[in-house]
């Protein structure tokens, strides 16, 4: 209804004003984290089953796949769920119907890895290097312009908790965004 729509777009905003907001503060000092351990898998299902709803109504086959049941890491558990929502919209953005996303998390000595994989559009090779550039608008995106703004949010979120962002893509056959934490 016309009523669900205006709420939705009203929280579009209100999210899109703090996201501004975050970016001003970071700014001026950097993110400051409150870091907590947690058990990395349960903190990512949290998120994933926020986004599961979403998946069943865009016919979109969405897993959620980890290694063993506890992992733990140390987190700024507010920060650290921007990243994974923002990835996780933006692999829903650009997934048509019908499509696959998937979730992964993999651990090694010294590192947790989390990837987000979806067969969306993909993004240019050329995009690539500024994608985690603030205001960063790819031309082929167009139809679903974002801000520019998510992205650069995860980098400087990501780089707070030192560790590293990247992601691979081929045009036409999906992306994956991988997050590793130390």
């Amino acid at each position: 209804s016309k009523m669900v729509k205006i709420h939705k777009n009203a929280n579009t905003l209100k999210e899109l004003i703090s996201e501004l907001l975050d970016f001003s503060k970071q700014d001026s000092k950097g993110i400051a984290l409150k870091i907590a351990k947690v058990n990395f898998v349960d903190y990512i299902r949290d998120i994933f089953s926020l986004f599961q709803q979403h998946a069943i109504n865009n016919n979109i086959d969405f897993q959620f796949i980890y290694p063993s049941p506890n992992i733990q890491v140390w987190i700024d558990t507010k920060q650290m769920h921007k990243v994974v929502q923002n990835l996780l919209s933006n692999a829903f953005k650009y997934t048509e119907k019908g499509g696959n996303i998937t979730l992964q998390i993999t651990e090694s000595k010294s590192e947790v890895t989390l990837s987000v994989t979806d067969n969306g559009i993909g993004i240019n090779k050329k995009d690539q290097k500024h994608i985690f550039e603030r205001f960063y608008q790819s031309l082929n995106t167009s139809d679903k312009a974002g801000t520019g703004i998510g992205l650069a949010l995860v980098r400087e979120i990501v780089d707070a908790h030192k560790g590293t962002v990247k992601v691979s893509s081929k045009p036409k056959q999906g992306a994956t965004f991988i997050v590793s934490l130390k």
